[in-house]
């Protein structure tokens, strides 16, 4: 039996997270990285994303998608399932759980919310909080095809190994340095991969 398949090991991975009960106080630690590209500051709306994190045989794994080109906001990139969060979600939990929903079709039956890490600000004005979760292994995928281009998996043991980052340069500058992971032809950087990078941080030291 791998480790991510007992109850110990996913509480021990609850703990080491922000708790679902609270709506973390903190401002996102890279708004002012982002006040300064800006020259000042910006309206930022409520966004929630889901870390989905699906027991495998081999370890952990993360479920991403890569975004419609044609999108108005972040077209082609690699994120996790999530949007904004609207006036009938009720909190960034109901909006994480219906926008995964939305886009590739798993529903809440096949979600357990565990836990937060820390929010984050983004270029597109958003201040995004990230749900961490289990995701039933036997999930089904139902891409929504306006939005969503393809979904996969990525194991979160090579997320882990520093030497699977490299820089990366985009423009504009934003004054920060920011890394990027190559995987089976996709490139994970920006929003998505600092989320990545926290949540590692975070499970230091449990097995992935």
């Amino acid at each position: 039996m791998c480790a991510a398949d007992r109850l110990d090991y996913w509480s021990a991975l609850a703990q080491r997270l922000l708790p679902l009960e609270e709506e973390p106080a903190m401002p996102p630690a890279n708004l002012e990285v982002l006040r300064s590209y800006w020259r000042g500051d910006r309206p930022l709306r409520p966004a929630a994303v889901l870390v989905g994190l699906v027991p495998r045989q081999d370890g952990l794994n993360v479920l991403l998608t890569r975004r419609q080109d044609g999108l108005s906001n972040h077209a082609g990139q690699i994120s996790f399932p999530g949007g904004r969060v609207d006036d009938t979600d009720g909190d960034a939990i109901c909006a994480a759980l219906r926008e995964t929903e939305e886009e590739v079709g798993v529903g809440a039956g096949s979600i357990r919310a565990l836990g937060r890490v820390e929010p984050l600000a983004t270029i597109s004005q958003f201040t995004v909080q990230p749900i961490v979760a289990r995701l039933d292994p036997a999930y089904r995928l139902r891409l929504h095809e306006g939005e969503v281009s393809a979904a996969f998996e990525l194991p979160l043991a090579l997320a882990a190994r520093a030497e699977a980052w490299r820089p990366y340069a985009r423009t504009p500058d934003l004054g920060m340095r920011l890394m990027a992971l190559d995987y089976e032809g996709h490139t994970i950087w920006g929003a998505t991969a600092m989320i990545l990078q926290r949540l590692l941080e975070r499970l230091r030291g449990l097995p992935v």
